[in-house]
């Protein structure tokens, strides 16, 4: 499922940041060849989606793994780790390492994750 194919009223983008570019990429860039590539190509985005049963990561704009969640008002985001985990429970755990989060990427999923938790939880 893409991204642009999930539509649900209950859900949040915590964060979407544009997915880096590969070796073979970076290498194609510096040629002619290259430059028609990236001209006509698709920008991909990588998202990180919290509904209220359910957080969805998404890479390349397309669906990278799906983890089911029953408590939201324990879900909360580690930036020591860069992860999701629950208070209650060591062993949920969702790693975010991937999307490569910097200091004011972190500062902005945790206000949309407690923003998202007050307007859905009260």
């Amino acid at each position: 499922m893409k991204h642009s194919e999930y539509k649900e009223k209950d859900s949040v983008i915590l964060l979407k940041k544009k997915t880096e570019d590969s070796f073979f990429e970076t290498m194609l860039s510096e040629s002619v060849l290259g430059f028609l590539y990236f001209l006509f190509r698709r920008k991909k985005y990588d998202y990180l989606i919290v509904t209220k049963t359910s957080v969805l990561k998404y890479y390349k704009n397309k669906l990278f793994k799906e983890y089911s969640i029953t408590d939201l008002e324990n879900l909360v985001y580690c930036p020591i780790s860069f992860s999701l985990k629950l208070n209650h429970d060591d062993t949920f755990k969702i790693s975010l390492v991937n999307f490569r989060i910097s200091y004011e990427e972190s500062k902005i999923i945790q206000q949309n994750l407690e923003g998202f938790k007050q307007l859905f939880l009260n």
